[in-house]
């Protein structure tokens, strides 16, 4: 699949450097950037990221790092997506959460858990893939974004969002489908907002 990052990452950056609102809670008390991309990755870099996971990165999660090492916030609940320095196990990064949540796996069937988007439950996660999960992203609006090399769907790592008022996580089959859908729902959300006003 041809996964054009340029044109997606340019879309957000433009719509949520226009959102004042978002910009302003997220940088509060600091000077608002420029742009919310960074600089690409460098081919050392994501070798680099590579070799201390000891894996081989997906291919989306990969061109995204070769557009913009990271990224300062995706939408309205995910901020702060990691560069390839920052990038490591959730067991590392919140051994609370890798503990807590491997200690509840909930037996979902292969039929409840491989749902991907509307009909999917939340809560089918697996408390296992916790330990093993690869924290991408900081903590936003008590969300944070991971990567499960557990789940492998036509060579990309299922990724997932987690937050503390979901119940379980949502879940897509690539880093590419989480980006796409997380921010549509944020700019549906910002029009809701507009529209109330």
């Amino acid at each position: 699949m041809n996964h054009q990052w340029e044109v997606l990452l340019a879309k957000i950056n433009t719509e949520i450097l226009a959102d004042k609102d978002l910009l302003n809670e997220v940088f509060y008390q600091q000077s608002i950037p420029n742009s919310i991309l960074n600089e690409p990755a460098t081919k050392f870099e994501i070798e680099e990221l590579e070799d201390r996971l000891q894996m081989k990165l997906p291919v989306s999660y990969k061109g995204f790092l070769q557009v913009s090492n990271g990224l300062k916030i995706l939408s309205c609940f995910n901020w702060n997506l990691f560069g390839t320095q920052d990038v490591k196990l959730l067991k590392d990064f919140d051994p609370a959460i890798a503990k807590g949540w491997s200690k509840h796996d909930f037996d979902a069937s292969d039929e409840e858990y491989f749902v991907y988007g509307n009909g999917q439950t939340s809560e089918f996660v697996r408390g296992r893939y916790f330990p093993v999960s690869i924290a991408i992203s900081g903590w936003g609006d008590a969300s944070m974004l991971m990567l499960n090399p557990e789940v492998i769907h036509d060579g990309e790592f299922e990724a997932w969002m987690f937050a503390t008022w979901i119940p379980g996580a949502t879940r897509y089959k690539s880093f590419w489908d989480l980006v796409n859908e997380e921010f549509n729902n944020y700019l549906e959300i910002k029009a809701q907002s507009s529209s109330n006003i």
